[in-house]
Formats: structure tokens, sequence, C-alpha cells
């Protein structure tokens, strides 16, 4: 069997279902050999810039809970693609990338694309080893097989992550033997190797929570998107403990359960930070290793608490914390060993007394004789939501302010990049969600929307050619501040009202961009500029024009302080330099009054 021909023959029985990547030179033998394989179950998707393929892949990962498949060819290429691996990386999402390379013959003897590492070439191998949690380069045709094998270990089991496969061109056609054995028996993601909570573990779980009266439950992306399976129910529904969620999937709990206190970290609310400031005596972070994302102001808070921690990898917990119990399993393993427990000693624990959710008040805020401000836009978008929606958000303002101020319809499920944190991410990675769903839900019409800046529109709008093409029902909703948001508001905060290279000098229309992305039939394209015309929009399209890709382009002229904890705490503190010397400058001239007076 070819290597190329090899490779085809392993995705297939690993059951994956796309390979998403931009064809070349030195790929193209992989992409002939899918298209020879006339194998309905793989499809390559042509994504229009490499980055966006790699987000495609990570998209299609976290969705689908399977292994994500990318590929580029060398040179620009392969540049182009690392910065999505290096998310998918950064967040231990199963991700593996196949990059072609140029023939070994040609390498340090000024074959284009070189990246052999020899002479003054740039080095592919020690570039993917960098940006992955495995790399491995293709050599000799029997290094095939066993490669293939320790990038899927790296990828599917223990922390997980991005693996890169690098395949010469002049290999692609080399004879690496027969598959092996193995190939039929990898599990998926995380399958394998799955610890158990030992006795002791168990018990000193048991004794935390059996002390606490008021603990918390801070239920991260990773267990989200491992599923809050019935184990985490149970014990949820048994114990009655308080529940809040995280910037990395903030529908990770039902919004309106009465168990939901919020979500915490730099975009979190404020009656959830004090609840578990005031009152909390215990907190469970499952899923999450408490980044910065997530502390956010709480840093003091989590210090004093006892704090119980499990999560697949604990590997970057940070150090200004001292967890009482940290267990290294997915967190449904934990909750399975406790649910047994519960159904033999009672624990239930106190609900919150006259528990309200807060969130800080728009700044400005919204008004008839203003345009549509970006909190205002979040919340009518919030009330036009269908159920079962998954929420796909990019960087900037935009993400801060829907984290916040958005309350998610039953069903939902979101998903960020905070690993890189790339602009651009959700424009794309929305197409690798949309397309797991369509197997998740085959018929049913549940759309992707994606809540996203202008800047990062320019980044990767393209993609929405790619969902055109394959008929994708995702929503883009642009955010058009005629800026990178969240840059600007930085300068304005931080360096003194100095704003450079974070404002376009001309706003650029997104709507008439996306126009030529597809005809009218095949994509829905729409402006607003008021809270009217917005929830107009919207009832367009999810009742008429849900089954068709859509652009909906959001006119925002004034920008808002977005309820960033950094951002809010420098504007409080600026606010309070401009009393003091305003109240210096009063006193200066009370005292030159009196002095006159007494003269």
């Amino acid at each position: 069997m070819k290597l190329c021909d090899a490779m085809v023959h392993a995705l297939l029985a690993l059951e994956v279902r796309y390979l998403f990547g931009v064809s070349g030179a030195n790929i193209e033998h992989l992409h002939d050999a899918v298209h020879r394989a006339n194998d309905p179950r793989l499809r390559s998707v042509l994504a229009k810039h490499e980055s966006g393929a790699a987000f495609m892949a990570d998209g299609y990962a976290r969705a689908s809970g399977t292994l994500g498949v990318c590929c580029a060819t060398s040179g620009g290429g392969m540049l182009n693609l690392a910065a999505g691996v290096a998310e998918a990386q950064a967040s231990a999402v199963p991700l593996l990338a196949l990059v072609g390379q140029p023939p070994l013959l040609t390498e340090g003897q000024g074959g284009f694309q070189d990246s052999s590492g020899k002479g003054h070439n740039v080095d592919a191998l020690q570039l993917w080893r960098a940006v992955t949690g495995y790399a491995a380069k293709i050599s000799r045709p029997e290094l095939f097989w066993p490669a293939l094998e320790e990038c899927l270990q790296h990828a599917l089991h223990g922390r997980q992550g991005a693996s890169a496969l690098l395949l010469p061109r002049d290999l692609m056609d080399a004879e690496v033997g027969p598959p092996p054995s193995w190939l039929h028996q990898v599990d998926g993601p995380g399958a394998t190797r799955a610890p158990v909570v030992s006795e002791r573990q168990c018990q000193r779980t048991w004794d935390l929570l059996r002390a606490a009266r008021r603990p918390v439950l801070v239920l991260g992306e990773a267990a989200a998107r491992q599923g809050v399976g019935e184990a985490l129910q149970s014990f949820i529904a048994a114990t009655g403990i308080g529940v809040v969620t995280t910037l990395g999937n903030i529908a990770a709990f039902p919004h309106r359960h009465p168990q939901y206190l919020g979500c915490i970290g730099v975009a979190g609310h404020p009656s959830a930070h004090r609840y578990l400031a005031e009152q909390a005596d215990l907190v469970i972070a499952a899923g999450t290793q408490l980044d910065a994302m997530t502390l956010g102001p709480l840093g003091h808070t989590l210090r004093r608490l006892p704090l119980l921690m499990v999560n697949r990898s604990l590997t970057d917990v940070p150090r200004e914390l001292e967890p009482d119990l940290l267990l290294e399993m997915a967190p449904a393993v934990l909750f399975e060993a406790l649910n047994p427990l519960l159904r033999s000693r009672a624990l239930r624990f106190e609900a919150p007394a006259g528990y309200r959710l807060s969130r800080h008040p728009p700044s400005p805020a919204p008004a008839a004789d203003r345009p549509l401000l970006t909190s205002e836009a979040v919340q009518t978008i919030s009330r036009h939501l269908p159920q079962d929606v998954h929420l796909v958000f990019d960087a900037g303002n935009c993400a801060a302010a829907a984290a916040h101020y958005l309350d998610a319809p039953l069903g939902t499920h979101a998903s960020i990049a905070l690993g890189m944190g790339g602009m651009g991410y959700g424009v794309a990675s929305a197409i690798g969600v949309q397309l797991a769903r369509r197997h998740r839900y085959a018929g049913a019409r549940r759309p992707t929307v994606v809540l996203c800046g202008d800047g990062a529109f320019l980044m990767n709008g393209a993609e929405v050619h790619t969902a055109v093409e394959l008929g994708l029902p995702v929503l883009w909703i642009v955010f058009n501040n005629a800026s990178h948001g969240m840059c600007a508001t930085r300068q304005r905060l931080y360096f003194g009202n100095r704003v450079e290279a974070s404002v376009f000098g001309i706003e650029p229309s997104i709507e008439s961009m996306s126009r030529g992305f597809g005809p009218r039939q095949r994509l829905w394209v729409e402006r607003a500029e008021t809270s009217g015309q917005l929830a107009r929009a919207l009832c367009c399209y999810f009742d008429e024009s849900a089954h068709l890709p859509g652009v909906l382009e959001l006119h925002l002229p004034v920008e808002q302080l977005p309820p960033f904890a950094p951002f809010i705490a420098a504007q409080e503190a600026l606010q309070a330099t401009a009393a003091l010397k305003l109240g210096g400058h009063e006193l200066q001239v009370g005292a030159r009054v009196a002095a006159s007076t007494i003269r």
C-alpha cells in the first residue's frame, strides 16, 4: 500500500469524516488518494486559507468529540496552518495535522520551500514540535505506521492535543506495507487509559463535601466538551450544589436552572463573584485548570477557600493557588464514583438564599436617541435565539459582552478560542462545528451562530464561501465598530488615549463584502442599525432562512466599555484620578477665594 493511500485508509478506519485543507504541490498526492478512494465516508473540505482549515478541524473536534484532521502543503501553507494547530494544542483539542514537505532528495540543495533545517533553511520539524504535543517527519517508508500510531496516541489520549505528521512528496508513492492490526483498535478521545478513583481519593473528596454547606461547582470547558453526562447531572441534582460556568463555555450549564449562579472570570457576573467571596465554603473546579481568563478577579478568593480540582490534565494550575486535592482524571470518572455514596449517605447543600444574578450596567447605557450599542445588540440576540443552537465567540469586545449579557436558551452549546486566542478562529471554526452538528442531528435544522467583530471577520470571512459551497446553516453576526475594539479600548485606558493601528480609516462594509460569496438563493445577508431592525432581521433568518448560511452586519458607531474585569478596574481608576484632580483644583480655587476675602 502506498503511503498516500495508507493515510486515507487510516482516516477511514478512524472514522474521520472530513479532511480540512488547501491543496498544493506537496500535499496533492493525499488529495488525489481521497479522490481515488471515492468513499462517501470521507470528504475533502476546501478552506479559503490554511488557518481556516485548522480552525475548522478544531471546531469539528470540539463539537463532535472526535479527532479533527487538517492538511496543508509546505512553505507558506504549512506556516498558515500552524496558528490553528497551536490553538488546538493549547486548548487540549484532539487534532492531527498532515503537512506536505518538499522531496527529501532536494533538501539542502536549493529546493523550493525547503524546510529541512539544513543550511539556513527553516526547520519544519522543530517548528511543529514547538506548536504540537508530538510531531514526526517520515524519512523512510517503514517509519510511517509507527509515527502515525504515536501521533494518534498523543492526540487522543492523556491530556489530548495536536499532533503533526510531515510527509515528504517523494515518499507519498512509497510502499509502506499493509495496515497494522492496531489501526482498527484505536479508541476515540480519552476512551482508554481512564484512571480509576482510588478509595483514598474518593474518601478525601467526600470529606471535603461533608464539611461544606455552600460549595460551588465550577463547570469548565473541558467538562462540557466531554458532555455534562448523567453522572455529573445526577450529582448536581442530588446535592443541590450551586453551579457557575466559565468564559470557555458559558452555556455548559442551563442558564435558567435554579442552581445556576452565573459565569465567572474576566467577563463574569459580579453576583457570582460576590457569592464565591462571601458565602461559598468550597470550590470544585471540574474540567478547568483555572487559568487567568477563568480566575479573573477571583485569585484572592480561591486562595483562601478549600479547593478541589479535577481535570484530565492539571499540569498548568496557576502557582498562586494551593488546591486541597488535585485529581487528574475526567470529571465524569470522579462523579461516577461519588454517586453510589449519595444513595447511601444523605448529602444536600444549602440553596443560595435570595440569590439574584446581576450584571455590570452598560456604559454608556442604551437610550432611544442613541445608535445601536453592543450590550443592547447582545440582549436582542439573546431573546431571538432558538433552542439547541451552538454559539461560537470570536476574540474581542463582542465576545466579552456576549459572555456577560447573553442569556443562553435551553440546549445551547458554546465555544471560544482561549488557548492562543487568535482573531478569526470563530469565523472559520463554525464550519467544522456545523458539520459535526449535521451528523449529530441528522435532518434537523440546528444552526450555528457566530458572534464576531469586523476585525475578525476581515481575517477569515472568506470562509463564508465555504459554508455556501457546503450549504451549511451558519449565521455570522458581525459587530462592526470599524476597529479592533479590544485593542483600541486598551490603548484608550492604558496608553493615555493614544490609539494606533487599531481603528480603520474607512469603515468596511461587511454586507457588501458578504454578498460576493454567493447568490441570494444560497446566502442570506442583512444589515441592522437599530434594535428594531436587528429583531426583525433575526426573525426573518430563523423563521425563513435558517437552512442557509447567513451574514448579519451590525452597525455600531458608539463603542461601549466591555464588561471585562481589567477594563472596568482601569476605568474606575481613571475616574478616581480625575475626581482627585478635580477635587484638588476646587480646593485651590477655594483657597484663592478665601485669601482674597481675608485681604
